[in-house]
């Protein structure tokens, strides 16, 4: 006769698939590294296209720990009247007070919300930054016609940064400024507490007939001593 583990053998590789299946879900417990937005509110500051001034923005955070990105939130909105909603963003090293390298293209071909609103990029693959190190966030026109503004009345003012063709493309510093964004992330290895009960319910349910079958095994022992 088999012991009760060499019965339950047989759910281990299930036990493995599951465990594999589920890990990358509990590698990220989700916060907020920064924050400013209020919501819809007072006008902002455009991009836009080479048909109108070809202005593209940037604004700044620095992580106070080491995070894992999950995803980018802006609020923007469409300029009526004018070009075409549709913007790219991206996320940049500091080179100095300024976007240096380019590290992660967040969002492309983009639409503005038609009455203004936050549009939620999430990360396609993962992304460190590190504490005490500044990034930009990175907005500009996806073709000649862009025209959307990134809205401002943000509840805190940033490092700002802005480049247009008649700088050829350099990035120069603005006043701080309030245009409004949130960065979400969270420390790698520590899973959301439902992520740990999506883990554990279909391994704890691997296990129960495990233990059934040795508590039964080992019950049918003691019936035959006595």
């Amino acid at each position: 006769m088999r012991s009760w583990l060499g019965r339950g053998a047989g759910y281990l590789p299930v036990l493995a698939v599951v465990c594999v299946y589920f890990a990358p879900a509990a590698s990220l417990r989700a916060d907020t590294i920064f924050s400013n937005i209020a919501g819809n509110c007072c006008g902002g500051e455009p991009v836009d296209g080479t048909a109108f001034d070809g202005l593209s923005l940037a604004e700044a955070f620095t992580p106070n720990q080491i995070f894992e990105l999950s995803d980018v939130q802006l609020v923007v909105a469409p300029v009526l009247g004018a070009g075409d909603p549709n913007f790219n963003v991206y996320l940049y090293s500091d080179g100095g007070g300024t976007p240096g390298s380019l590290l992660a293209t967040l969002g492309f071909n983009l639409a503005a919300p038609a009455d203004g609103g936050i549009v939620t990029l999430p990360m396609t693959s993962a992304l460190d930054v590190l504490s005490g190190t500044e990034y930009w966030v990175v907005l500009t026109a996806f073709n000649a016609d862009t025209e959307i503004s990134w809205e401002a009345g943000g509840t805190q003012s940033v490092p700002t940064a802005l480049t247009v063709p008649q700088l050829d493309g350099s990035w120069v510093a603005n006043n701080d400024a309030d245009l409004q964004f949130e960065i979400d992330g969270g420390n790698p290895g520590i899973p959301e507490p439902g992520t740990i009960i999506l883990i554990a319910a279909p391994i704890l349910l691997i296990l129960f007939p495990l233990v059934r079958v040795g508590f039964t095994a080992r019950l049918r022992r003691r019936k035959r001593s006595w």
